[in-house]
């Protein structure tokens, strides 16, 4: 720890600073004005203190005998304190007596308090000491007598301890009492001169301190012993303070260092950490510490027009890819910085096949950890097959044709069972339901047994695994009826019988099957008002089913029904006729008995149409055909139960695109099939 006097060594070497700021430039403090405005009323008050020069002997023996005293004094009195300032200043014995600043340990501040103003800021707070200065003019002379006059054996309160009274201030030797023994301090201390005070600042306590602010002493203020209040804004990485009296011309004794009560900061987050290629975006960064703070961003590339020193910079996402950036946040007490990395993703999409007219009744799956498509061929009227090449389906082999025989291939529905590729259709020119499942992964060869339901009319087909071997959902045409019908073996060799799950008028249309919490369910659509209906099995084998209820009777809403479990809850995406909107709804529990309020997820034209739903990253999404510009869209959830969406976006606008999606989640990315009708082509996307 330094010394005293080298504390005042390193002050002395600082003065020239601290004496050019007087004027209250205030040289690298150019958020003062803005930030502390009681700082530039001070510039007058300090220009008038700014006196200094000599004190004479003769002078001040002929002023104290001019004087006269204060009302309500008494005149032998003051004429006895006179008599005795007079005798000690003569017993000095020099005529003259240069001016000083306040020295010594009397005159130190020692009680410099630092209190935090929440902006970045600080307050300064201490009080005056120069011994000897009663009437707390700046100034040790002839006129301090008249306040020992005033409050002559007046006592210092007791309760005083801090001694920061009027009485404590003219008490001048510290014996409790004004007296004629506290003459001997004016006397001591005759010329002594203090104009105001100079903050310094530095890193340590131990360091080499920087003028920071002058404040003059016409700012102090108070009843008893006058306290300064003054707010600072002190520089980068300053972490202490301190002040100095001076006369305009040199430092008095410097105070006890003061610890600005602040933290250095610490960069918890940032986020977003990916976006798409083009879309606009904003950060946030989670910053704890003592504001304000200094932000500079290293985005490298992945993000464009940015100002790199916003706190919450706006910019744009660059080329798709992974940038390792960083941000570094400052403060008076220092910086820290945080390594992150963006991943800029983009909708990449591939032309799965493109001979003839193929595509429609798409149906996407993940078999053997890649993804895979059953599909139609409307020229030909085949089933189709084709499977990727890789996990993302960046390559896809080529497609095959599972069935030819008549106008097959309406409404497939793919799904992994027992781990092979496995696909149910409509017959056309049948009506049929049919079952085929593949002996190996890439359905190279199929196996085909009769057919599932020998009753025509076989439409909006679901195929899931139900206990490892295949259950379907599908609305039967030609009774109007919802029907639901499961195999006994994974090779659909042995099927149960079929079981009509509604037939209160024309239901089924748009069902969608889904297992929920181990047990089938099934959402659809009810003729010709629209609703949207839900129904689930009272046993996991579909066996036996519970009573449907309605899940909102508004008309036209039940349209491109699809069913997921969402946060162990069935949801249900649905698109608005009437009003051309993308539509979600979760239920209130785990069986769909109650359901909550609709929630509309898209109404930006006219969307909804094949909306596709799934679970991608654990949060609901959506993909869906704008058929108001013939776009494909998709959409995803910002929470995991689809209270609230992030803003959708277009996946493909080349030509009439997006008829026929099917959302998967595909290798932790989101993948959709789709069918183009621009080219009569089937197409896939995938985002990463």
């Amino acid at each position: 720890m330094r010394s005293r006097r080298e504390l005042h060594a390193a002050v002395l070497s600082a003065l020239a600073c601290a004496l050019a700021l007087l004027s209250f430039a205030c040289g690298g403090h150019n958020q003062g004005a803005s930030t502390m405005p009681r700082l530039s009323a001070l510039s007058g008050a300090l220009e008038a203190a700014q006196t200094t020069g000599e004190a004479s002997l003769s002078g001040a023996l002929a002023g104290l005998a001019g004087m006269q005293p204060p009302a309500g004094v008494d005149a032998a009195l003051f004429q006895q304190l006179k008599d005795e300032l007079a005798r000690q200043l003569i017993a000095r014995g020099a005529d003259k007596a240069a001016c000083t600043p306040p020295t010594g340990e009397g005159n130190q501040v020692k009680n410099l308090a630092v209190t935090d103003n929440g902006d970045g800021s600080f307050n300064l707070a201490w009080h005056y000491r120069n011994v000897g200065d009663y009437n707390q003019d700046g100034w040790v002379n002839i006129a301090d007598v008249s306040s020992i006059a005033m409050h002559f054996l007046e006592e210092v309160p007791p309760e005083d301890e801090d001694r920061n009274s009027l009485l404590a201030v003219i008490d001048g030797n510290g014996d409790g009492v004004i007296n004629n023994a506290d003459i001997t301090p004016i006397a001591m201390n005759f010329g002594v001169q203090c104009v105001g005070y100079v903050i310094f600042q530095a890193p340590e306590a131990e360091g080499t301190w920087e003028s920071l602010l002058p404040v003059p002493l016409a700012v102090a203020g108070g009843t008893g012993r006058l306290l300064f209040s003054v707010d600072v804004l002190p520089a980068v990485g300053m972490r202490h303070v301190m002040v100095v009296p001076h006369d305009s011309q040199q430092t008095g004794v410097a105070s006890l260092p003061a610890e600005l009560p602040g933290r250095e900061p610490v960069v918890a987050a940032v986020t977003p950490l990916s976006g798409t290629e083009g879309e606009p975006v904003t950060f946030a960064a989670q910053v704890t510490g003592t504001p304000p703070f200094g932000f500079a961003w290293a985005f490298n590339g992945a993000v464009v027009g940015a100002d790199t020193t916003a706190a919450a910079p706006t910019g744009t996402w660059g080329p798709a890819g992974v940038y390792d950036c960083s941000l570094t946040v400052s403060n008076s007490f220092g910086e820290s910085s945080l390594e992150f990395t963006l991943t800029v993703r983009r909708w990449r999409i591939v032309t799965v096949d493109s001979e003839g007219s193929v595509g429609p009744f798409c149906s996407l799956a993940v078999i053997g950890g890649q993804p895979a498509i059953s599909y139609c061929d409307s020229g030909n009227g085949d089933l189709k097959y084709v499977r990727a090449g890789d996990a993302n389906g960046d390559t896809w082999g080529v497609p095959l044709v599972v069935v030819s025989e008549g106008q097959v291939g309406y409404y497939t529905s793919l799904a992994e069972i027992g781990g092979m590729p496995a696909i149910c259709h409509s017959a056309f020119d049948e009506g049929y339901l049919k079952y085929a499942i593949a002996y190996d992964q890439d359905g190279e060869t199929w196996f085909e047994p009769p057919t599932v339901a020998l009753s025509a009319g076989a439409e909006y087909i679901n195929l899931v695994s139900l206990a490892g071997n295949p259950a379907v959902a599908y609305y039967n045409w030609f009774a109007g009826d919802l029907v639901f019908v499961s195999a006994q073996n994974s090779s659909g060799s042995s099927w149960n019988a079929p079981v009509s799950l509604d037939t209160s008028g024309i239901v089924g249309k748009y069902a969608s099957l889904a297992v929920v919490n181990g047990f089938p369910a099934v959402a659809y659509s009810s003729y010709p008002d629209g609703d949207l209906k839900y129904v689930r099995a009272a046993d996991e084998g579909g066996t036996t089913w519970n009573t449907p209820l309605v899940v909102d009777y508004r008309r036209d809403i039940g349209w491109w029904a699809s069913l997921a479990e969402v946060n162990g809850r069935p949801a249900i995406s649905s698109c608005d006729r009437v009003t051309g909107s993308l539509l979600f709804v979760r239920a209130e529990d785990a069986d769909g008995g109650a359901w909550g309020a609709m929630v509309t997820v898209d109404a930006a034209g006219t969307v909804g149409a094949y909306s596709s739903l799934a679970i991608v990253g654990g949060k609901p999404a959506i993909a869906y055909y704008d058929w108001g510009s013939g776009d494909l869209r998709f959409v995803s959830a910002a929470d995991a139960d689809g209270a609230e969406w992030n803003q959708p976006q277009i996946v493909d606008a080349a030509g009439v695109v997006g008829t026929f999606c099917c959302l998967a989640e595909v290798n932790g990315h989101p993948a959709i099939a789709y069918y183009d009708s621009t080219n009569a082509d089937l197409k896939y996307a995938v985002y990463y």
